[in-house]
């Protein structure tokens, strides 16, 4: 077909190239409405009380009870807050589709199938449609965690110079934006109109064609 014909196949058909340049728009307004989503991702660390200043190795009873402490601290925390369960262990929340909310989780090391608990850390995400509210709820989540933490050890009559301590790491939040930009946009928007604009066309071609047949055959039986 030459570019001749189809130009003129086009202004025969000039409804079903409006339609598909329509059609087109539309599917790139519904693109352009994905708003950003920020997220961030913190590991609570327990931290087991020592000299200040100072670090001391734990043997393996005291990881374990470590551990244990860190999972207690976890179900009283997920019994006062809302929090989304991930199907694995390396899942994230923006992966999962959850553009808004809180995953609260003791760190597991292990597979897809089998669950493995060595660490004293709660692994927690956060998103959100801005900045300001991933790291408020970042921060939220740290002070409830350490205030559940200290009232555990105060009410089992633990001495308070000597509790254990929750750290985050690493210290400063990393938070990452999910979404379109401008130049995506532009990118979209030559690709849909590219492809809008061939499929309309060939549509028109093909509604021609269409009408071209079905009149030789009615000029036939006449």
């Amino acid at each position: 077909m030459t570019a001749a014909r189809l130009i003129e196949i086009l202004v025969r058909r000039w409804y079903v190239l409006l339609a598909g340049i329509l059609c087109t728009f539309l599917a790139f307004w519904v693109l352009s409405q994905s708003e950003t989503v920020y997220a961030a991702q913190s590991d609570l660390v327990f931290l087991a009380p020592g000299l200040p200043g100072e670090g001391r190795h734990l043997t393996e009873t005291e990881s374990q009870t470590l551990i244990d402490f860190t999972a207690i601290v976890e179900r009283k925390v997920l019994a006062g807050s809302p929090s989304a369960k991930l199907a694995s262990p390396t899942a994230s929340l923006f992966g999962t589709g959850i553009r808004e909310g809180t995953s609260i989780n003791i760190l597991d090391t292990g597979g897809q199938w089998v669950s493995s608990f060595s660490r004293p850390v709660l692994s927690v995400q956060v998103a959100g449609p801005s900045r300001e509210q991933v790291s408020e709820g970042m921060e939220e989540v740290l002070a409830e965690v350490r205030a559940v933490s200290r009232d555990l050890q105060i009410e089992a009559g633990a001495d308070p110079a000597s509790l254990i301590t929750v750290e985050r790491a690493p210290e400063e939040l990393i938070i990452t934006s999910f979404g379109t930009t401008r130049l995506g946009q532009a990118k979209a928007l030559v690709a849909l109109g590219t492809s809008g604009l061939a499929l309309s066309c060939a549509a028109a071609a093909a509604v021609d064609a269409a009408a071209t047949r079905r009149g030789r055959r009615q000029s036939w039986r006449e």
